[in-house]
């Protein structure tokens, strides 16, 4: 009895229930990766020039795994050619590798098998995942959200799919996608209190991002907005011009140095993307804008799922049908990535379709919200007597809808450059379910007795 009436009185706080949300989440992280091998459900990992490939090359100076071991612990090799000449994955930035490279030799030092060293890669993209999470509550908390609204945002991103299939991805996008997000968590605390120490941790931060995926730049304009407008609004011009100045000399060489590296040695395109050719049975390039954008017939001719398989989930080449909308592309593979699950399954498929209204209401919400905050970031502008009424700047909330924006405005260029089923993937633009959950939560308006910032121009 003392041990019920002990748990009576536990005072349940947000706090706890959030900690038990990032504890749940990473569980359920830990028994995806558990029950997925290193090579299911990966983007370019197991070929010759895949992901993995590119670890093993920066660990031997080459892409045979009979060769693992035969350099030293510190010894580690950068490419000696153009990687932009068929080489497929090697054009990254090296971050990710070069860490799985460090993570694979520390476990075979310690006697694990190769087999089990390359499994337990999939540790690092827990770690990350998880960390998404972690970082995302801590955003959330930055603009002022707590009770109900905080614990609705913060299990929208720690349950969401997307981080479930990313924490067992072995391939660069979640630490890429991690570092955009911290980006932009430290960029807001820099424009709450612009100091050196702040702004050097900004400059790395971006610097790494990019240097594990140079796709992750696009978190700058958003981070350049804040700049922009601290610079405006401060008495301080030239202490905050040293700052800029500090933060492009760590930031530059960070983000650029593999590019400039490959561009004088080899003449390589610094923006290159290789391509998927027109014959792959993946090429949508023939549908026209009107079906990329408008035409959701797909919906109710081929259901929820990205692509259907003709026999197994597992057959490579087996799929009769790819999704080709963008909106639809993206929504339906951020609930089940690029797969076919459930392989005719009925009771899956409910639960997938569920899933998918889920999804909707989500995103309608996170539109309304962010259309919300629009309006009265630009009734601030334009009365600024009327006062803003949040827990945060004008300048943040815009921060946070130009990334977004930036997000969902490359990733439609992108589209459209690689008109490919595989390019439609909402691992690309991932953080916008941050975001999206943000602006959902900001959809009813604060309350005047919730936190305060003090000082946010």
């Amino acid at each position: 009895m003392n041990i019920f009436k002990r748990l009576k009185n536990i005072k349940i706080t947000d706090r706890k229930i959030i900690f038990f949300l990032l504890l749940a989440g990473f569980l359920i992280k830990l028994a995806y990766i558990i029950n997925t091998g290193w090579n299911i459900r990966q983007h370019d990992v197991a070929d010759k020039e895949g992901h993995f490939a590119y670890v093993l090359y920066l660990m031997n100076g080459s892409i045979s795994a009979d060769d693992v071991g035969s350099s030293g612990f510190f010894s580690f090799f950068l490419p000696d050619f153009n990687v932009t000449d068929n080489h497929w994955q090697f054009y990254h930035p090296p971050l990710w590798h070069f860490i799985c490279a460090v993570w694979m030799k520390i476990q075979l030092a310690l006697g694990i098998s190769f087999e089990s060293a390359r499994e337990n890669l999939q540790i690092l993209s827990l770690v990350c995942s998880t960390l998404i999470s972690f970082i995302s509550v801590k955003l959330f908390e930055l603009f002022g959200l707590k009770g109900k609204r905080l614990i609705l945002a913060s299990a929208l991103v720690i349950f969401h799919p997307t981080f479930v299939f990313l924490s067992g991805s072995i391939n660069n996008d979640v630490l890429s996608l991690l570092l955009m997000l911290l980006s932009l968590y430290l960029a807001i605390k820099w424009y709450r209190e612009p100091t050196f120490k702040r702004i050097t941790a900004v400059a790395v931060s971006v610097g790494c991002a990019m240097m594990a995926k140079l796709s992750a730049g696009t978190v700058a304009v958003a981070i350049a907005f804040l700049f922009l407008v601290k610079f405006i609004k401060s008495r301080q011009k030239c202490r905050i011009f040293g700052q800029f100045a500090v933060f492009g000399a760590v930031c530059v060489p960070l983000a650029l140095w593999w590019q400039i590296r490959n561009y004088v040695l080899f003449g390589a395109d610094p923006l290159y993307i290789p391509a998927l050719s027109e014959k792959s049975s993946q090429y949508i390039g023939f549908r026209s804008v009107f079906e990329r954008f408008f035409d959701f017939s797909s919906l109710f001719d081929n259901g929820v799922f990205p692509a259907r398989a003709t026999k197994t989930l597992i057959e490579r080449y087996g799929f009769e049908y790819f999704e080709y909308n963008i909106p639809l592309g993206a929504l339906k593979s951020s609930l089940y990535g690029e797969y076919y699950i459930g392989a005719d399954n009925a009771l899956t498929y409910v639960f997938a379709a569920a899933a998918f209204i889920i999804a909707v209401l989500f995103c309608i919400a996170a539109v309304a919200g962010a259309v919300a905050m629009i309006i009265r970031t630009a009734n601030r502008t334009l009365h600024p007597e009327k006062g803003f009424g949040y827990g945060f700047s004008p300048a943040e909330i815009t921060a946070m809808l130009i990334f977004t924006a930036t997000q969902i405005v490359s990733y439609t260029a992108f589209c459209f450059k690689y008109p490919h089923f595989c390019t439609m993937d909402f691992r690309y633009i991932a953080l916008t379910v941050v975001t999206g959950a943000l602006f959902a939560a900001l959809l009813p308006k604060m309350k005047n007795t919730e936190q305060k910032i003090v000082n946010c121009p």
